[in-house]
């Protein structure tokens, strides 16, 4: 089951993880990153007073592997992160 707190897509030809709290995307990456997977770029923008960071990775990296790895943590885990900024 997909956390609705984040969002893997396929944008341009590039995986991309958007994420909707700046402490969430740190932990989110450093998971990635563990896993192997480094982020390219990363863009902010505002969506209903809300920061939305997106990252985008290496043509050669598929959405799939992506939703593989963020599979893996719980939703709880997401939801408990997330709350530290948004409660």
């Amino acid at each position: 089951m997909m956390a609705t707190r984040y969002r893997v897509v396929s944008d341009e030809g590039r995986a991309k993880v958007e994420v909707d709290d700046w402490e969430l995307f740190d932990w989110l990456d450093d998971i990635l990153s563990q896993a192997g997977y480094e982020y390219e770029l990363l863009t902010e923008r505002d969506v209903g007073g809300s920061t939305v960071f997106t990252m985008s990775f290496a043509e050669s990296v598929s959405p799939r592997e992506l939703r593989e790895v963020l599979a893996s943590v719980p939703e709880e885990e997401v939801e408990r992160v997330w709350q530290l900024n948004n409660s």
